[in-house]
């Protein structure tokens, strides 16, 4: 296994958009959702960070084939992407694929990792019901 950074190391500020888009309907009980990233940023510890299988996780744009998910991406963001950053997912979340776990944070990663032949890697794993508080109205 590769070694990580933790993700309290730096600040983290950007947005999980639970919405309906090209990579398919990813609201919450039908509703668009937001979820500030720095809100949920105390949760991300140490004892939350596990190993789990790709194939587990939802993740915007799993469902594309690779020259489809390139152009639908930002490119700078994709090459840049840190992947010794664990991401950041929920357990039990709604998903549009009905897999156990939710990408909040890390579809570069992930996918970057894929590319890499790398199909299990670290993620901070939250369960929904502690995040789900923290879900607001998409404005």
């Amino acid at each position: 296994m590769m070694k990580y950074s933790t993700m309290t190391d730096i600040p983290i500020n950007g947005v999980h958009s639970c919405s309906l888009s090209l990579y398919g309907d990813w609201r919450i009980n039908g509703e668009t959702m937001i979820l500030q990233l720095s809100d949920i940023f105390h949760l991300l510890t140490d004892k939350k960070i596990k190993i789990i299988s790709h194939d587990r996780i939802a993740w915007k744009g799993m469902n594309l084939s690779r020259e489809l998910f390139m152009k639908t991406v930002d490119q700078k963001r994709y090459s840049d992407c840190e992947i010794t950053y664990p991401g950041i997912i929920a357990k039990n979340a709604p998903n549009p694929y009905n897999l156990k776990y939710r990408m909040i944070d890390g579809k570069h990663r992930i996918a970057k990792l894929r590319q890499m032949g790398i199909h299990r890697s670290l993620f901070y794993v939250l369960e929904f019901g502690k995040i789900e508080k923290y879900l607001k109205p998409k404005p």
